[in-house]
């Protein structure tokens, strides 16, 4: 934890809060940081550009902590973001949780998860469905970030393949975004050419399930003007290929 997350909602008039024993923040305070009376942390506000940091007052004897947040608007808030958002095949839970926090830590845009053919039904089962904010938090305390990435999902309800990747949010946002900057990454797609624009121009990728995206889904992207994305002969798990995803936009975008 490299910055304290906190709600409005928590800080009273004063600008002070406590942080219950079982709040996973003052555990991490007292028993990983161990802090002591009066030492300063770095904080910020969730989903506002208000940073600062948060002074100890008072440690309880039950585990709880007692402090002050001191903030001010930061201007830097804004560009740590990356223009990116993400398409992401529904993987296994235990995957997903990783990945939210790993590409909520890298400061993505938005990341939109797909009911692909080749995902399992169950994986919308799971009790994490119920919590998946507390994942993205966990990864914008990582990277220093007061915002959380936008989060889609849509049920397919038995739409046909076409007609549901249409509705999806990813390709609602396609004709805000240049061709060239849409990809679809898979085994079989063309060797791309990396320019390293620097461009600062908004980028869509889409990255497949577990057993990756099938031929429908491939001509599907293509239909909506999607380039087809080598990442080479080996099939890859999700969360890898979610990496390479964030690492091949700040190939392109970033001045080297």
């Amino acid at each position: 934890m490299n910055r304290i997350l906190l709600n409005r909602k928590e800080l009273d008039s004063q600008s002070c809060c406590i942080l219950p024993a079982d709040d996973y923040r003052a555990r991490h305070l007292k028993e990983v940081l161990k802090v002591k009376l009066g030492q300063q942390l770095e904080a910020g506000l969730l989903h506002t550009s208000c940073s600062g940091c948060f002074e100890i007052l008072e440690l309880g004897a039950d585990g709880s902590v007692f402090a002050r947040f001191l903030g001010q608007e930061d201007e830097e808030e804004k560009n740590r973001w990356q223009n990116l958002s993400l398409g992401l095949g529904l993987p296994r839970p235990p995957v997903l949780k990783r990945l939210l926090r790993d590409l909520a830590s890298a400061g993505l845009r938005e990341i939109t998860l797909i009911q692909a053919d080749l995902c399992e039904g169950d994986y919308r089962k799971s009790h994490i469905w119920d919590d998946l904010e507390r994942f993205l938090i966990l990864g914008a305390e990582q990277g220093r970030l007061n915002r959380l990435p936008q989060l889609n999902y849509e049920e397919r309800n038995g739409l046909p393949l076409r007609d549901y990747l249409a509705e999806s949010k990813i390709f609602r946002e396609r004709e805000k975004v240049l061709s060239q900057n849409c990809l679809v990454l898979d085994q079989g797609g063309a060797t791309r050419e990396y320019q390293r624009s620097g461009s600062s121009e908004p980028y869509i990728m889409a990255v497949g399930p577990e057993r990756g995206w099938t031929s429908k889904e491939l001509q599907a992207f293509e239909d909506q003007s999607f380039q087809n994305c080598s990442l080479g002969p080996l099939t890859l798990r999700t969360e890898v290929v979610g990496h390479l995803a964030l690492g091949l936009y700040l190939l392109e975008t970033q001045a080297v």
